[in-house]
């Protein structure tokens, strides 16, 4: 297309419009950077504030992009933006080759990194000067559009912005995990130096007062270091370097066996553990000792969030012939809905009412050993009522569909 077309409300190029300088560029045998950047919270400024108020946030953004565009291009990069949608805006940058530099994965993402940095400040000006309080900022995204002739132009734009946007998730879940990973490290670590240099100062002469100290450097070790194996437990079963030692078990007996184990903990806060089973359910294929620990970890959970005097149901179902499940229920507070999508995520603590439990990884590798058996784990909750979670793995080893 040898006319450039312009967006009316942003005045930056049309990106169908540029599609003749990709072809140009992959012709030439040279790849294209692609980097995407999406509006978070967009469709809430259009619903509370009204489509004038979003085009003008808009238009506005255009003007100082284009105004500031040789502080955030360099060469032959371009900006454009693709045709309008309703609930969100988003501006891709090209980034054709660069003179003597070579184009690859490294060198566009770190545009991505220095670009996404300044439009997130442009936005959050023109958040204070429309006065519009949704927690505006960009989602970003890159990927590197391939030399491949054989391809159409259309198919490759949008594969590279599925890349993009796949990366860019990627890289906020990163972000998300090594920020929980340094905050559960920093809090024992802090405690464990301060009682260790009040010890050196002179306290260790107090011998009641230093055993004491001892004990609570001893205990924040101790959760250190089950913080750093349950770190290893899902990295290796997610990157499959765990050996399950498969074996036929029969699920009733361990089931049975982990109710026996945390009785002592139910019979404190007055709960009792209802356990019902069919009359004959076959042995299954599984890794005994990982097995346990998720019914350890889901029992344990009902009983941490059970009120006292109250009860919880186990039950072992087999919904069909090819399926076993294991449901743990409680009459808890429940989890509320916007939390339950997350229940299995690394670091993830719901505060059900009774308090903030554990370090937020049980349920997540939970979910990783099971998948690891070619089942599921999954979770329904009513506010106010419980919730019951529920183990299914497949009664011959295989995969569920």
């Amino acid at each position: 297309m040898s006319q450039t077309e312009i967006d009316s409300l942003t005045g930056l190029p049309l990106l169908h419009s540029l599609y003749g300088r990709i072809a140009e560029n992959i012709e030439n045998g040279h790849p294209v950077g692609f980097i995407f950047f999406d509006i978070m919270q967009f469709r809430l400024v259009i619903r509370n504030y009204g489509r004038q108020v979003a085009d003008s946030i808009l238009a506005r953004f255009g003007e100082i992009v284009r105004t500031r565009l040789p502080q955030i291009c360099r060469g032959m990069d371009v900006l454009a933006v693709p045709e309008r949608e309703d609930d969100r805006f988003v501006l891709l940058l090209l980034s054709s080759p660069r003179y003597l530099s070579v184009l690859n994965d490294i060198t566009v993402r770190k545009t991505a990194q220095r670009v996404h940095k300044f439009f997130n400040s442009i936005i959050s000006e023109l958040a204070t000067e429309f006065k519009v309080n949704a927690g505006l900022e960009f989602h970003c995204g890159h990927s590197l559009i391939p030399a491949d002739k054989g391809v159409s132009i259309e198919r490759l734009v949008r594969e590279a912005q599925r890349e993009a946007y796949l990366k860019g998730e990627l890289d906020e879940v990163m972000i998300t995990f090594v920020s929980n990973v340094t905050h559960e490290l920093r809090t024992p670590l802090t405690c464990i130096k301060g009682y260790t240099e009040n010890l050196l100062d002179g306290a260790i002469e107090n011998k009641e007062l230093a055993y004491k100290w001892l004990g609570i450097i001893s205990e924040e070790a101790n959760r250190l270091e089950r913080l750093i194996n349950d770190l290893l437990d899902i990295s290796m079963i997610e990157a499959q370097q765990v050996e399950f030692q498969r074996e036929e078990v029969d699920l009733v007996r361990l089931v049975r066996h982990t109710i026996e184990v945390l009785s002592v903990n139910a019979e404190k806060e007055q709960i009792t553990i209802d356990f019902s089973y069919p009359p004959q359910l076959p042995e299954l294929m599984l890794d005994s000792d990982r097995i346990s620990q998720v019914v350890f970890n889901l029992i344990d959970n009902a009983i941490k969030y059970s009120p006292p005097h109250s009860q919880i149901k186990v039950s072992i179902l087999q919904p069909s012939p090819s399926l076993v499940r294991v449901d743990v229920s409680d009459h808890g507070p429940g989890i509320p809905p916007n939390k339950i999508q997350h229940i299995f995520e690394r670091f993830y603590r719901a505060n059900r009412g009774g308090g903030v439990y554990g370090r937020g990884l049980g349920l997540a590798i939970a979910k990783c050993i099971a998948e690891a058996h070619g089942g599921t784990i999954s979770v329904e909750s009513t506010l106010g009522e419980g919730s019951t979670f529920s183990l299914t793995l497949p009664l011959n080893g295989s995969s569920l569909s």
